[in-house]
């Protein structure tokens, strides 16, 4: 690999190392998360890809408390007190349900939640996807309709003390093939700083 071009540990201010440094985050502050950013949040979800460009993303903002304490009652996965939630739905009623594809929806969701995160971490807003929840019940609780699917819940807040980043990765040639299974890439060994394990 060429000196110049970034690598594990060669920081170019890009989308790759906003990756890298993207934590779960599970202790809060008690500062509440201002409206425009969970906005901004929900704009990055918006325009994550979907399958045949649906777009039957449903995001439902939690971040009064008295609705906070109950959601923490019935998702045991929330943990540390969030500022806020946002539960990733999808739609699916009409195209999405005619279309018969379950697959897509989750994938769709997926992706969503995905661009929320990281928008979030460029904002210095700590997260946690969520998946350990009680379906039935959140969907009573956010008054989601039948044809609204509950996928999963993004718990957020401003971090309460540092987030580290755990740098150990499976190595380059353990992960990345070339044409076929076994055959890592000629530079792979050039991404594999002190991060593998």
């Amino acid at each position: 690999m060429n000196s110049a071009e970034p690598g594990p540990d060669k920081p170019d201010g890009g989308l790759l190392d906003l990756i890298k440094t993207r934590r779960s985050v599970r202790r809060y502050t008690t500062q509440r998360l201002p409206e425009d950013d969970l906005l901004r949040l929900v704009e990055a979800g918006r325009w994550a890809p979907s399958g045949s460009n649906r777009q039957g993303w449903v995001f439902v903002i939690v971040d009064d408390p008295k609705y906070l304490e109950a959601l923490e009652a019935v998702a045991p996965g929330i943990i540390g007190r969030p500022a806020a939630v946002i539960a990733v739905c999808i739609d699916l009623s009409g195209k999405a349900r005619d279309d018969g594809d379950e697959e897509l929806p989750p994938m769709d969701a997926a992706m969503a939640a995905q661009n929320i995160l990281l928008e979030a971490t460029a904002l210095g807003i700590g997260s946690c996807p969520v998946l350990s929840y009680d379906s039935p019940s959140v969907s009573r609780l956010l008054g989601l309709p039948e044809a609204i699917r509950l996928e999963l819940l993004i718990a957020l807040g401003y971090p309460a003390g540092p987030v580290r980043v755990p740098r150990r990765r499976r190595t380059m040639a353990q992960v990345a093939h070339k044409n076929r299974f076994g055959c890592p890439p000629e530079g792979a060994a050039a991404w594999d700083g002190d991060d593998q394990t």
